[in-house]
């Protein structure tokens, strides 16, 4: 028998109503190495908690930069690794790299008061 391992799936809604970009790295349940390694809900004491810490203009960071501008501990890198591969390999990969006006306003938000304003 000729089994194929499923990739990892997460659910896209409509732009305007997903908070996708402003997901928490360590609740997402469609993330299957998030639901074994309790080290991943550990970035959000790094200040690496939402997906769209990931991002700089549309683009993945990369591990090292994460890491500079996170505090992540080295050990760290094949994390960064699984949760980057399941992203990119989404199916609206295309469409998740930039976040809509609206998630965008959602993030300034949440980033407002994670520095206290």
């Amino acid at each position: 028998m000729n089994r194929r391992a499923k990739s990892p799936k997460i659910k896209i809604q409509n732009p305007y109503q997903s908070p996708f970009h402003r997901s928490s790295i360590g609740s997402m349940k469609s993330f299957g190495p998030n639901n074994v390694d309790i080290s991943f809900h550990k970035w959000a004491e790094s200040k690496c908690e939402y997906i769209h810490q990931l991002f700089a203009s549309g683009q993945l960071k990369t591990s090292e930069r994460l890491q500079t501008e996170s505090k992540l501990p080295n050990t760290d890198h094949f994390r960064f690794s699984q949760l980057t591969s399941c992203l990119v390999s989404h199916k609206e990969w295309s469409t998740i790299r930039t976040p809509t006006p609206l998630e965008k306003a959602l993030i300034d938000v949440q980033v407002g008061r994670a520095e206290g304003k």
